[in-house]
């Protein structure tokens, strides 16, 4: 599905490598288009925007900087097959332990 809107900072997509390439990840956009948003990826449609609580993943950004890991983009597959067992290596990364949706405005 073409994407309609832009992507602003907080905008909530999946994530694929290209035309039926999406699987369960997300992302949050950082940055209105981030680094490539909108950008020749008609896979990356806008699902919604975070509407409160843009501060912890700007959080979960800079404590990944502060880790000094380099690309952890490699775990992605891992993660899918054997969950947080997989990041064993990485022991200052981030985990999502709850989260909750926010009522309809």
């Amino acid at each position: 599905e073409p994407n309609k809107m832009p992507f602003l900072h907080g905008t909530l997509s999946f994530a694929g490598a290209g035309v039926n390439s999406r699987t369960s990840h997300l992302f949050v956009a950082l940055s209105p288009n981030g680094m490539r948003l909108g950008r020749g990826t008609p896979h990356e449609s806008t699902l919604g925007h975070v509407v409160e609580g843009m501060e912890t993943f700007e959080r979960v950004v800079a404590n990944y900087r502060r880790s000094g890991y380099k690309d952890t983009g490699s775990l992605q597959r891992a993660l899918r097959t054997k969950g947080n067992a997989a990041a064993a290596d990485f022991p200052l990364l981030d985990r999502i332990r709850a989260f909750r949706l926010a009522a309809r405005r």
